[in-house]
Parts: structure tokens; sequence; C-alpha cells
């Protein structure tokens, strides 16, 4: 398990939303909330239970965002040791994740930044790049597909 990192319980609070940390151990309570917001995401490369399996044993990171009590979503976060240490923004799910930005540059990128990462990387749409550049994230490569039949 090269890439597990112990996480710690954390809870950010700032006007927009609320970022909180689960630990493997709260999976059970937690799991069908996070399955809802996982299967919003389209055409994912992961399953719902490779997600968990990340998840228990202790791989991935879970980061639930909340805004008056109400959960809007989740971050899933992966320590990835490939030529670079880094920290990968796995899965984004959910809505209003936009108000909770804030809490991604106030607790997790010092916290990917002290478990060693050099840098973060966030795979996901153009919209992600649109939303992100104004906060010093760039562009650094494009993915292009082709479905084999």
């Amino acid at each position: 398990m090269e890439n597990a990192v112990q996480t710690e319980p954390l809870v950010y609070v700032n006007d927009n939303a609320q970022l909180f940390t689960l630990e493997a151990e709260h999976m059970g309570e937690f799991w069908p909330i996070i399955v809802k917001f996982l299967l919003m995401v389209e055409s994912p490369d992961w399953t719902t239970d490779e997600v968990y399996e990340a998840i228990i044993n202790k791989e991935a990171q879970v980061w639930g965002m909340a805004e008056s009590g109400e959960i809007l979503g989740f971050c899933i976060t992966r320590i990835q040791n490939e030529r670079e240490r880094y920290g990968l923004l796995w899965i984004c799910a959910g809505r209003g994740i936009d108000k909770a930005l804030p809490a991604l540059f106030t607790c997790i990128e010092p916290w990917l930044k002290s478990a060693g990462c050099q840098y973060v990387k966030i795979h996901g749409r153009r919209g992600w790049l649109r939303m992100m550049a104004k906060h010093g994230y760039a562009e650094h490569a494009v993915e292009v597909r082709k479905q084999l039949s």
C-alpha cells in the first residue's frame, strides 16, 4: 500500500460551504450517500466498487462538501507516485461545487503538500479548466479517446 495515506478528521467552514473528511470506518454510514453522487458522473473510468476498495484500503481520501447541513457532494483524492509524487483530484461529484472551491485551496492543497505532493492534478471536463484557471491551475495535456467496437 505505497499510496496509503492516513487522514485525520478535518472540518473547514467558510461563508459558503463546509468541507469535512471521512475515514474508512465511516463508509458504512456514508457510502450509500456517496454512491448517489458518484452515479452523477458521466462516463467514469472507474466503478463504484473500485472507489470503495480504494477508500477502505486508505488509498483514497474522501472530502465531503456541505452547505447549511445539506451535503452538496464529494471529492475523492489519491496520492500518486509516478515520476513525481502528486495529489490527484480523482473524482468530484455533486452540485454547487464552486461554493466549495475555497475549501479546496484552504484545506486539500495544503494537506496534499504536507503529504509530500509536488502538485495537484485534475482530470475533468473543460468546465473544470474555466473554473480553476483563475486559481492558478493550467491545462497540461489533452486526452483523446476513441471507443473500439
